[in-house]
């Protein structure tokens, strides 16, 4: 079994601030009142739904009580009584509106969400009291309830109706939430009383809610044109079971989430198998023919719990709600107790991301203040970043980088948060509101960060800027408003950071020749062929995870926190900023999952311990350094030219721009510290048995790459140059592997 004593060098990167960076803050990028004389949104209930599109065009919709809503390029240019349907599109300035029309009969019509597609046509549902609400190539072409669901699809243009359909049985059925597949197939998620809701491939083909107080949850899909059910199925047990939450998975499952007060709900694989006495949320994942239910559990704790919507990034599961249980599950939390909330308005907002199988907590947290906190919306970007929009009666909700940091007393605030993809730091969090009640519903994120939240408000003195309705018109109106990020100035790496522990991937004693380029996910191994695994931002961190003397490829992913090693597992430990250390820490022949978190000084290693040692700046260089067999913790600080050995040593070996390169030269069991200066190509330490010595070996731009490349005794100093993609290994070898780019994957 291979000895991990050895650790060469953690490429250090050294840091410039670029020019010309804004500071860090939330701007407001416009922010609009939409709405005519009656009313759009609700005081009471989450209603309509956000989208944006490729373009950073904003897709919302709502209901309307006014009859002078504005339109323009109407599918249906009147409103018909009641509440209608509305559904508007705006330029991507916010300042004026591509399309806006009414949708709806001639009694009630109500939207909760909506959704785009590729072709930018937009899906909305929601439910109907109209025995004309307007249906075209429908699976369903009449009400057959009180109040039926429906789904209906409009053009890019927003003129044209290419399908609309009711889904219900004979009593009420509502559609609380949409979500379209890459093939243009919308699935809905809600709430029914029917005992004869229609069902098709069903994993439960029975109502059942039993009592006054039931009614089961339902999934729903239809066909890409509208005309068929793929799947529907009932989800729920004895009690009162309602859908809240839908989204796809991967293109390959749906998860839906909602709120259970049955004994019996349909669980499978749980993280939680009973519900408390008030219920619990639930998180359902079922195939994406919705007739297998791969996962199903419920979530809370001791008092009430609903899950409100949910989100995917790499598998993984994001779900948002509200909590008023003390004891609500917490893991790697951000606020780690519940917060109250009033006697008439009790519960804090939770958010949790749980893997695809349902089985592991990633992370879980509340978040709130001292009064009633609503967390309504969620979505995620690629990195992993948690975005969520609500409502908030608490004066300490927690803020920060904020846009607008306090509250309007007594009333009811926006709120528009960005959570990070551990989920233990707040990256911004702001109140929007004005001095009446508003009400935060909708989100949606673009491609560039930007987010876009669409509520209801009372205020006459609602933020606006570069406004399309600079002025309040009725009873409530709808809002939209867009945000963007400005980060913080951050470090522009010049070299790129290299933490790995073994570079021998065919177990023959032997460092490869190895690179991995970024920009595609490859990696590039001399004599040992290629392969894809990874992507841009990872770092990759090969380490003998098996324990069979053979090192496997694997990456950390910062945007997530995830740990990724090829054809072996998969988890999350760690956050963005984090600095990957695998090294076998406990002498057990096996890597170990490490990271070194500077702003705090914190190791951690996975399963094992966690210490504190280090500060910001400082670089970690884990290795033996005293021949004992046990790695020990050590950094190297750039600013002084020291290195710190926890309970060992501090020695001054070298200055600002060197680059550590420790490894054991002298092959006595012994890590050596050693720097390589770049403007000059010189190697300083005990680079041999014959003790200190000075070399030049490279020039300005190369990293050193020390290893041992020919299966002998010694370990080389060697360099990378990317702009030609030579490896130069002193006294052994010269050769051309890699390019611009590539991060040598070698020790």
């Amino acid at each position: 079994m291979k000895t991990m004593r050895v650790i060469p060098i953690s490429i250090l990167a050294m840091f410039i601030i670029p020019a010309g960076l804004c500071p860090a803050g939330l701007e407001l990028e416009y922010s609009t009142y939409l709405g005519g004389s009656g009313y759009e949104g609700s005081a009471y209930a989450h209603i309509g739904g956000v989208a944006v599109d490729s373009e950073s065009c904003a897709y919302v919709s709502g209901i309307t009580g006014s009859v002078d809503f504005p339109t323009k390029g109407s599918y249906q240019s009147s409103h018909g009584s009641y509440s209608d349907v509305f559904i508007a599109k705006f330029a991507s300035s916010g300042s004026s509106l591509a399309y806006s029309t009414y949708l709806g009969g001639s009694c009630d019509d109500r939207n909760f969400s909506c959704a785009i597609d590729s072709d930018k046509c937009i899906y909305i549902t929601g439910a109907t009291g109209s025995d004309d609400y307007p249906v075209r190539n429908p699976f369903q072409s009449t009400n057959s309830g009180s109040n039926d669901a429906f789904i209906s699809k409009i053009s890019s243009s927003g003129s044209e109706l290419i399908y609309s359909t009711y889904i219900g049985g004979s009593n009420t059925d509502i559609g609380y939430d949409i979500a379209v597949a890459s093939d243009g197939q919308p699935y809905i998620v809600g709430d029914t009383y029917s005992q004869d809701y229609p069902t098709y491939n069903a994993y439960q083909v029975s109502y059942g809610g039993g009592d006054m107080w039931g009614g089961d949850a339902f999934v729903s899909g239809l066909s890409a044109n509208g005309s068929s059910l793929i799947y529907s199925s009932y989800l729920g047990g004895v009690g009162y079971d309602y859908g809240n939450g839908i989204c796809n998975i991967e293109q390959s499952a749906y998860c839906a989430v909602g709120y259970s007060g049955s004994t019996d709900f349909p669980t499978c694989n749980p993280y939680q198998a009973f519900v408390s006495n008030m219920g619990d949320a639930f998180i359902a994942i079922l195939s994406k023919n919705g007739s297998t239910m791969i996962a199903s559990t419920y979530y809370g704790g001791s008092s009430y719990d609903s899950a409100y919507d949910v989100a995917s990034c790499d598998g993984d599961i994001y779900v948002s709600g509200k909590t008023i249980s003390y004891d609500f599950p917490i893991v790697n939390a951000y606020q780690c107790s519940y917060s109250g909330g009033s006697y008439l308005d009790p519960g804090d907002v939770f958010v949790a991301r749980i893997s695809s199988s349902g089985e592991q907590i990633m992370f879980s947290t509340y978040l709130g203040g001292n009064d009633g906190d609503n967390g309504t919306s969620i979505s995620v970007d690629v990195s992993g970043n948690a975005y969520m929009a609500g409502c908030t009666k608490s004066h300490n909700f927690p803020t920060v980088s904020a846009y607008q940091s306090s509250i309007h007393p007594g009333e009811y605030d926006s709120f528009v948060l960005k959570l990070s993809s551990s989920g233990s730091r707040l990256i911004y969090s702001t109140y929007l509101g004005g001095s009446a009640e508003d009400r935060g519903e909708n989100l949606a994120v673009d491609s560039l960060g930007c987010v876009y939240m669409s509520g209801s408000t009372e205020s006459e003195d609602y933020p606006t800027i570069d406004a399309y309705q600079a002025s309040y018109a009725g009873a409530i109106d709808t809002f939209v408003s867009k945000f963007r990020w400005e980060p913080s100035p951050t470090p522009t790496p010049i070299l790129p950071i290299v933490t790995m522990e073994n570079g021998d991937y065919d177990g023959d004693g032997t460092s490869e020749i190895a690179i991995f380029r970024p920009a595609t996910g490859s990696w590039k191994l001399s004599e040992l062929g290629s392969t894809i695994f990874g992507r841009e931002g990872d770092i990759p961190i090969s380490g003998d995870y098996w324990g069979d003397g053979t090192s496997e490829i694997g990456v950390f992913r910062p945007a997530t926190g995830s740990w990724l090693v090829r054809s072996l597992t998969r988890f999350a430990f760690g956050a963005g900023g984090d600095v990957p250390v695998p090294r076998d820490y406990d002498q057990d022949g096996k890597t170990d999952a490490a990271f070194f978190r500077a702003r705090e000084g914190l190791w951690s290693v996975r399963d094992l311990t966690d210490i504190y040692f280090g500060k910001a700046g400082d670089v970690p260089l884990p290795a033996d350094y005293d021949g004992d067999g046990w790695i020990d913790a050590a950094v190297f600080r750039p600013s002084l030219g020291l290195w710190a050995v926890r309970g060992l040593t501090r020695k001054w070996w070298g200055t600002m721009g060197d680059i550590p390169a420790p490894a054991d030269y002298d092959r006595d069991g012994t890590t050596e510290m050693a720097i390589y200066r770049p403007p000059t190509g010189l190697w300083a330490g005990i680079l041999s048995q014959e003790g200190p010595s000075r070399i030049c070996l490279g020039l300005d731009g190369d990293i050193p790459v020390p290893a041992n490349f020919d299966g002998g005794e010694w370990t080389q100093p060697a360099v990378f140059r990317p702009s030609s993609g030579l490896w130069a290994a002193r006294s052994l070898t010269r050769c051309w592997f890699g390019s611009s780019g590539d991060i040598p994957v070698t020790k």
